[in-house]
């Protein structure tokens, strides 16, 4: 199974990121989060899935989160607080387009 970020209008996943070192992040454990993680990123759709299920196969791109909320100036870890917010035009991990 290819890991792609869950934002909709995102295409970064991980075999075409892999060069530019941009990192995915899997959906929290904890479930309030998790529902916030979902509702940020449009995927409503998602709601019902269990957490299980979200934390395994569901991941968010690095640049889907703001520079605070990291944990380490490689963007490689995320704080225990981070949320994607950030949903604008970016560019930095894209190889490719569809």
């Amino acid at each position: 199974m290819v890991l792609i970020c869950m934002v909709k209008s995102c295409i970064n996943s991980k075999t075409t990121t892999r060069e530019k070192k941009c990192s995915l992040f899997r959906v929290p454990k904890d479930l309030d989060r998790s529902k916030e993680w979902l509702m940020n990123c449009g995927r409503e759709d998602l709601i019902f899935k269990s957490i299980v299920n979200l934390n395994k196969s569901y991941r968010v791109c690095m640049n889907h989160f703001k520079n605070n909320m990291f944990s380490n100036p490689e963007k490689t870890r995320l704080l225990i607080s981070a949320v994607p917010t950030q949903f604008g035009n970016f560019n930095c991990c894209f190889i490719y387009s569809l």
